[in-house]
């Protein structure tokens, strides 16, 4: 059977297509350029100019915001369907697209925390294998989301982009501040899910004894909030779920690495997708439909390298590696375009921005990037050798904070000693190699890695859009170099 995914909302479109042995994943925002971009109920422009024909899809299933809902009768025969669609719960959703990492359908625990969600609901867990029934929610009208009040706080201190965006940059600096352990403890006998309390600015105040002097401490006060929330999120996922258990973690939150970091040290059969936010709807809503027809399980090879964006025609052969490497231990910004792009936000190998992380490393990508000089990068390592510079074991899409244990990672040490590293095996050979080749002539088996991308762009999903990035040293596209 032919299945069709698709998750149209005011942000972050994106459609799945498969017939169980090939997925074709599209996130829209890599074809027109637009970072977050939506299609509304206009995904016909986007079919053609892709050369898709829906007319042989045997079912199909949409996740829409609730006010749209009622649109989709009337928006499914202007893409050539002829089967019907359904309507199906965001949450759910979520929940489902964990499948090219984990098998869901065995007894499992999901906890799903968003930002808006469906605009009712946007904190949801669900218990049991096949899950249908909500264990537990909550919705707006009764309580403040996390991503809603992360969003409002970023929009205060006047942050530039879309609010989507602000926890990752909040998050970034929250590490400049200490731990005012005596205000943490003043939330303890807060509900984790009681978010509007938490934020309740007034505490802060009688903190700190004076109005004056909490308005000028603001960021600090959010930086307390953060490290609470980091202890916060585990007590409340032990309500439900045991340190043992199968459980998954999806929505915008699961993409919060200091989080993940602390529910990771507490539970050992922990799963949560590079794609934890909306644009992994479609891939949830063909695990649903597979599961209703009761098909055999989709193959997951090739994950996460499954973006339908432009391929180069060739793959960069060893000699090109070897330049690249060369380039690399001289302290050169390479950009890096090869085969399909990623699931999901962060640059795994094919669409990245690299560069050993030799002194000055951050400051001369920062200014590439367009981005704020207090953010951290990333890096990408070989697996197995993680353990010599990381507190982390296999770590491969880049979802953890852990510990720096190398001086000599300054420029990919965040303030805090912390990085959230990148563990590179086979399953992507050509970056792989790359990495070989860099630790042969720098002794270190990794990069500081980046998405190819500048501030307020999507990452690159055109040889063209990575053309027009300005200031690197070198672009490698497949085996050709710029």
């Amino acid at each position: 059977m032919k299945l069709l995914g698709i998750r149209l909302c005011d942000h972050d479109s994106n459609i799945t297509i498969t017939d169980g042995t090939k997925v074709q994943y599209h996130k829209t925002e890599r074809y027109y350029g637009v970072k977050h971009h939506h299609m509304g109920f206009d995904l016909k422009d986007y079919l053609n100019k892709k050369g898709i024909d829906l007319s042989d899809i045997d079912d199909a299933a949409i996740i829409v915001d609730d006010q749209n809902i009622t649109k989709v009768d009337d928006f499914v025969p202007s893409i050539g369907l002829k089967c019907k669609i359904e309507k199906l719960d965001h949450h759910l959703a979520h929940a489902l697209s964990v499948w090219p990492l984990s098998n869901t359908e065995e007894n499992t625990t999901d906890f799903i925390l968003d930002g808006f969600g469906d605009y009712q609901v946007h904190h949801t867990v669900l218990k049991g294998g096949r899950p249908k029934k909500k264990h537990q929610e909550w919705n707006l009208e009764e309580q403040a989301s996390l991503g809603m009040q992360f969003g409002e706080f970023g929009r205060k201190l006047g942050m530039q982009g879309s609010d989507i965006d602000f926890a990752g940059k909040l998050m970034a600096l929250k590490s400049w501040y200490p731990r005012d352990v005596n205000f943490i403890n003043s939330l303890m006998n807060i509900h984790f899910v009681d978010v509007k309390e938490i934020f309740n600015f007034n505490r802060w105040i009688e903190h700190k004894g004076s109005e004056y002097v909490a308005e000028q401490t603001k960021i600090e006060w959010f930086a307390n909030l953060h490290m609470y929330l980091e202890d916060a999120i585990v007590r409340y996922f032990n309500l439900y779920a045991k340190p043992d258990e199968k459980i998954s973690f999806s929505g915008g939150v699961a993409q919060n690495i200091c989080f993940n970091e602390q529910l990771s040290k507490r539970f050992t059969n922990l799963t949560i997708p590079p794609h934890g936010t909306d644009e992994g709807l479609s891939l949830g809503a063909v695990e649903y439909l597979r599961r209703k027809h009761n098909l055999e399980h989709f193959d997951a090879s090739g994950f996460p390298y499954w973006q339908s964006d432009e391929v180069p025609q060739t793959t960069a052969n060893t000699e090109t590696i070897k330049q690249t490497a060369e380039l690399l231990a001289q302290g050169k910004v390479i950009g890096w375009y090869q085969g399909k792009g990623e699931v999901g936000p962060r640059a795994l190998g094919n669409r990245s921005i690299l560069m050993s992380p030799v002194q000055g490393a951050k400051q001369r990508v920062n200014e590439i990037k367009q981005r704020e000089d207090y953010r951290p990068f990333g890096a990408s390592i070989l697996k197995g050798k993680e353990r010599k510079y990381f507190t982390i074991d296999n770590s491969p899409y880049m979802l953890y904070s852990c510990t720096v244990k190398d001086d000599r990672l300054k420029e990919i040490t965040h303030v805090d000693g912390s990085c959230r590293p990148q563990t590179v095996d086979h399953s992507n050979p050509v970056f792989q190699e790359l990495l070989h080749e860099v630790e042969k002539l720098t002794g270190l088996p990794l990069l500081l890695n980046t998405s190819l991308n500048i501030q307020g762009k999507p990452i690159c999903g055109s040889i063209e859009q990575a053309k027009q990035i300005k200031g690197l040293d070198n672009l490698v596209i497949g085996n050709e170099r710029y």
